[in-house]
């Protein structure tokens, strides 16, 4: 299992990645270490701190603090 600096890390990448492509609908595909992929779509684009909390909470199971 990872760390939990490690998957942080991640989502702060997932972060910057979907933050820095533009697309107009802003769809976003997530997938986690166990392969399950998550395909979401956005009307009006999430904030950082916004995308930042679903990512925290699709990996509640990793994360202590979630």
């Amino acid at each position: 299992m990872k760390s939990e600096e490690v998957v942080y890390r991640k989502i702060l990448k997932d972060v910057e990645k979907f933050l820095s492509k533009y697309s107009p609908k802003k769809i976003f595909y997530y997938e986690d270490d166990d392969g399950d992929v998550l395909e979401a779509s956005f009307d009006k684009a999430p904030t950082k701190d916004e995308f930042e909390s679903i990512l925290i909470y699709l990996n509640k199971d990793k994360i202590a603090q979630a």
